[in-house]
């Protein structure tokens, strides 16, 4: 049984995936990454790891929040 800590971040994390303005945000900086990404200097390996590094860091917050509200359900 999740703790109420748990629950509570649940729920939280449950809210901010069905923001849509976050949403939003969220989609709209991994979609920048990818068109800067596909616009630089295929030398430029410091850029190129920046905008990789920006969409990962992106995916890992969704699986985050994800992974909370996974823990904090009751089974």
């Amino acid at each position: 049984m999740p703790s109420k800590n748990e629950t509570m971040r649940a729920q939280q994390a449950k809210s901010l995936l069905e923001n849509d303005v976050l949403a939003a945000a969220m989609n709209d900086v991994a979609l920048r990454a990818m068109d800067e990404l596909s616009n630089v200097d295929p030398t430029d390996t410091d850029a190129i790891r920046e905008k990789q590094a920006t969409i990962r860091v992106l995916k890992s917050i969704k699986d985050m929040l994800e992974e909370y509200i996974i823990s904090g359900s009751q089974i």
